[in-house]
């Protein structure tokens, strides 16, 4: 595809008029006096453009574009684990139940020293995390994003 070309002057003369696109082209080549050449194109022209090139993107990893959930994956040191189950415990949750709530609290403190409270042993490690888009199964999501 050959993309159509003007001058600096006749772009400068002309970007104004609503009939610029269809006179010189969409996208058109400037090809300013002692520069690189520029590419203009309409904005909504750029946005299906961006938006098609996301849907391959999308398509050559195999998933859908929109986040369905997020994984994260932690570690807890095993001396720690009783540690965390006897909190757990303590607050009518299982361990499980009990590590999310951990890891939801310390996402939103910003304070570290409150952050540490919520993780006692300050030994449960955020080892990874990586999206889920939806209609993707957590392990094309595990090889999509290189783990």
């Amino acid at each position: 595809m050959r993309i159509p070309e003007v001058s600096e002057t006749e772009f400068t003369e002309n970007i104004e008029k609503d009939d610029f696109c269809r006179r010189f082209g969409n996208p058109v080549l400037i090809r300013p006096e002692g520069s690189k050449p520029l590419v203009c194109m309409a904005w909504e022209y750029y946005e299906r453009i961006q938006k098609r090139i996301r849907e391959l993107q999308s398509d050559a990893m195999g998933c859908a574009p929109e986040v369905d959930y997020w994984v994260y994956e932690l570690k807890i040191q095993p001396e720690d684990e009783l540690l965390l189950r006897k909190a757990a415990y303590n607050q009518g949750m299982s361990l499980d139940e009990y590590f999310v709530s951990l890891f939801e609290d310390a996402l939103a403190q910003k304070d570290r020293e409150d952050a540490a409270e919520m993780n006692p042993s300050g030994r449960v490690l955020l080892v990874r995390y990586y999206p889920v888009r939806k209609g993707q199964t957590e392990e094309c999501a595990r090889q999509a994003n290189g783990l």
